[in-house]
């Protein structure tokens, strides 16, 4: 019962967000921080995303400890150094996170803190670093980062094994081509590459 009431409240949360996106979006406003940025209200049609919907399914899936829903609610303009940032609501804990293109920042606790107060952009560092292979991980956070790492490869694994008899299709076609046997080491070369094209795709 406990599951099935916070699943309806987060769907409450997020039918009132996308209301507030169909009534308000287009429209800009000036945000009280930091100074000169705007935020214009949209979706993720009105990004640089736009029919990515990947995209959302990554940082809901990728960026955080847990995996979450988020829902995009416009874009942030007027940044030093960054063209245009994601807005986006998580659906779990309301807070707004914001996509640069390389991490996600924790900007603000709520909707309407974004609204009262602005942003904090670079935002809370400790959200983004699971994803990124070029900050060092620290004892604070390496835990988390075994379960980000644990849970990819697993991830991984189901699309490979999902995957099998395409792979096996292709190689057998390859062969053909070749007319000889695939050693061992062109096989497990050609395994790799083909997962992380269907993953990229």
């Amino acid at each position: 019962a406990m599951t099935q009431s916070w699943i309806k409240f987060n769907s409450e949360y997020l039918k009132l967000v996308i209301l507030l996106v169909s009534k308000k979006r287009n429209k800009t406003f000036q945000l009280p921080s930091p100074a000169g940025a705007t935020w214009k209200i949209g979706d993720l049609e009105d990004t640089i995303y736009s029919g990515e919907d990947y995209e959302v399914n990554g940082w809901g899936k990728f960026y955080l400890p847990e995996k979450v829903s988020m829902q995009v609610v416009g874009v942030v303009e007027g940044i030093p150094r960054c063209d245009q940032l994601v807005l986006m609501t998580c659906c779990e804990d309301r807070q707004v996170y914001a996509y640069d293109g390389e991490k996600l920042h924790l900007v603000a606790s709520s909707l309407k803190q974004l609204s009262d107060e602005g942003i904090k952009y670079p935002g809370c560092w400790e959200q983004v670093r699971l994803c990124d292979s070029g900050e060092p991980v620290g004892p604070d956070n390496y835990g988390l980062y075994c379960l980000f790492c644990k849970r990819l490869e697993q991830q991984h694994h189901e699309l490979v094994m999902s995957k099998k008899s395409e792979f096996l299709k292709h190689l057998k076609s390859i062969q053909r081509i070749l007319g000889e046997s695939l050693s061992l080491c062109c096989r497990i070369k050609f395994f790799s590459q083909l997962s992380l094209v269907l993953i990229n795709q």
